[in-house]
């Protein structure tokens, strides 16, 4: 068995000394342009919110998502909207 290892490995030594290295070429090609460029910004970008709740009301949201289609955002800006309309 050692010997056939020795005698595969000196075939496969021999093989790889007698190959020409074949050196892989990297196609370059050009960034394509962005196929639908803005044409102007947003009039209210959006922004990022971030905040720990109760585990319960994320429940109450995901389950309203489910139910009405809405996406969570969707739901969260229409409730700020909401809140924030009321007379103080």
């Amino acid at each position: 068995m050692a010997k056939e290892y020795k005698d595969a490995m000196s075939k496969l030594g021999t093989m790889l000394k007698q190959e020409p290295i074949k050196t892989p070429i990297q196609e370059v090609r050009p960034v394509d342009p962005e196929p639908n460029p803005p044409t102007a910004k947003k009039e209210n970008p959006d922004a990022h919110f971030n905040f720990w709740g109760p585990r319960s009301l994320m429940k109450r949201v995901k389950q309203h998502s489910v139910d009405t289609g809405m996406s969570i955002k969707d739901i969260c800006i229409a409730a700020l909207e909401q809140y924030l309309s009321k007379p103080k």
